[in-house]
């Protein structure tokens, strides 16, 4: 492994789903391992966004390839309409043109998965479920779930509706479902979650990981 992906400045691993959502690569970009990205480019880094703006982002850094940048420093990267959410986090690899850091709209990859990347990790660890408890009250279940790895979607099927929940930061995260029935008896529910591919993955294909409970009311 280069002896940059090693070196972690700052803090490297976030251990939650943030309530705001990181940059989603853009679409077109085909998915490349972010590991052979930081190698190529030579400079990439983890960080919140603070500014946007239609040629460039501003980004504090939490964690970098190499320490031509360093750990919360305010990092200005020019690209005409990057992928970036205000206040959101992000992974950018970056390019030094001139006196600017650069980046073009296939460099951006889930913040999450770019701190694995540079604290020597595999970036799209397969995701996993777990129940951890349940507590019912009334007709309601609240279901506290562990979710490990790189859950990028999870499907909820209470034994009478199913949905999905979407998150656009993978990590790891407690999290608590309401599952609400009209009569009292026995439900088997099913929670399923998904990831472990997309941007910054390389060729990995899309990974499934399944928990079911007996839900009595």
């Amino acid at each position: 492994m280069h002896a940059g992906m090693r070196r972690l400045v700052g803090i490297a691993v976030v251990a939650g789903l943030l309530a705001l959502p990181s940059a989603a690569a853009a679409k077109g970009c085909a998915s490349r391992d972010v590991r052979a990205m930081l190698h190529e480019a030579g400079q990439g880094f983890n960080g919140r966004v603070i500014a946007l703006h239609e040629t460039y982002i501003t980004v504090v850094a939490e964690s970098t390839y190499v320490d031509s940048i360093r750990f919360d420093e305010t990092v200005r990267v020019y690209g005409r309409s990057l992928p970036a959410v205000r206040q959101g986090r992000i992974g950018i690899v970056v390019r030094r043109t001139g006196a600017r850091w650069t980046a073009g709209r296939c460099d951006v990859v889930p913040g999450w998965r770019m701190a694995n990347a540079l604290s020597g990790m595999a970036p799209c660890p397969a995701p996993r479920v777990r129940v951890a408890s349940v507590r019912v009250e009334g007709r309601t279940a609240h279901v506290t779930l562990r979710l490990i790895g790189d859950v990028t979607t999870l499907r909820i099927d209470s034994g009478r509706t199913v949905r999905r929940r979407h998150f656009a930061e993978p990590g790891f995260s407690m999290i608590v479902e309401k599952l609400a029935y009209r009569a009292a008896g026995r439900y088997r529910a099913t929670f399923r979650v998904e990831g472990g591919f997309g941007p910054g993955c390389g060729m990995q294909r899309r990974r499934y990981s399944t928990a079911k409970k007996t839900i009595v009311i």
